[in-house]
C-alpha cells in the first residue's frame, strides 16, 4: 500500500523521519556489529535502542521476536540494502508497534503519538480471506513501514505480512534416521526367525533320524 505523504498530517510524517533516522542508525551499528562479530558493539547498539527508540520497535533486535531484522547477518558477504534501509516492523497488534481500528492502520510514533493511515477495503478482506484460508493455524500479522529520502521520497510504503505457525515435523535427515533404525531392527528380527526356523528344523530332523533308527532296531529284532 502507497501513501502520498504530502496527504498525511504533517507533524506525524516528521516525527516518524525522526524515528526513521535514529532506528536505522543503532541498525547500521547492531549489523556491522554482529557482522564483525563486536559484542561491545551489539550491547552498544541495544543500549541506545533502549534509549532512543519505542519498545514496540525494538522487537527488531530481539532473536527470539518473530519481527527479528538481522536472522542471516553471519552468513552475509556484504550487506543487503534492505538492511541498512531497514523498515519499521513490528507485530500488528493493539499492544505494538501498529493495529487496526475499523478501517485505519494506527501506527504508534512514541511519546503517546500515532500516525492514522486509510486502509482500502480490498485489503482488509484480502486479510480476511487469507486468515480463512490457513485456519486453524495460528496467524501472526507483522506491518512493515517503509520510507526512503533517496527513492520515491513522496511516499511512504507499508506492508503487511502473515506468518503461520506450522507443527514442527522432524526433517529429512531425522526420518532418514528412523528409517535406518527401524531397517535394522527388522533385519534383526528378520535374523533371529531364521535362526528360530533352522533351530527348529534341525531340531525336527534329529528327532526323525532317532525315530528311523528307533524303527531299525525294531525291525532287526523282527527278523
Amino acid at each position: 500500500m502507497l501513501y502520498y505523504v504530502s496527504e498525511l498530517p504533517a507533524g506525524a510524517f516528521q516525527r516518524l523521519v525522526e524515528l526513521f533516522r535514529m532506528y536505522r542508525a543503532v541498525g547500521a551499528l547492531y549489523f556491522w556489529s554482529k557482522r564483525l562479530n563486536i559484542e561491545e558493539g551489539v550491547e552498544l547498539a541495544l543500549e541506545r535502542a533502549r534509549q532512543q527508540l519505542p519498545y514496540y520497535y525494538r522487537h527488531a533486535f530481539d532473536e527470539d521476536s518473530q519481527v527479528y531484522q538481522f536472522g542471516e547477518v553471519e552468513k552475509m558477504r556484504r550487506p543487503r540494502r534492505h538492511v541498512l534501509q531497514l523498515p519499521l516492523a513490528d507485530a500488528l497488534h493493539y499492544h505494538c508497534g501498529a493495529y487496526i481500528e475499523e478501517s485505519t492502520l494506527v501506527v504508534r510514533l512514541g511519546n503517546g503519538e500515532r500516525l492514522e493511515l486509510p486502509l482500502p477495503e480490498r485489503a482488509l478482506k484480502w486479510l480476511q480471506e487469507k486468515e480463512r484460508e490457513v485456519a486453524p493455524l495460528k496467524v501472526t500479522k507483522i506491518v512493515r513501514i517503509q520510507w526512503r529520502e533517496d527513492k520515491r521520497p513522496e511516499y511512504l510504503k507499508v506492508q503487511i505480512v502473515l506468518r503461520v505457525e506450522r507443527k514442527k515435523t522432524r526433517d529429512a535427515g531425522s526420518r532418514k534416521r528412523a528409517a535406518s533404525v527401524r531397517g535394522r531392527e527388522l533385519g534383526l528380527r528378520d535374523r533371529v526367525r531364521l535362526r528360530g526356523l533352522r533351530r527348529h528344523n534341525n531340531e525336527g530332523f534329529g528327532d526323525s533320524e532317532a525315530e528311523a533308527a528307533e524303527q531299525g532296531r525294531a525291525v532287526d529284532g523282527g527278523r
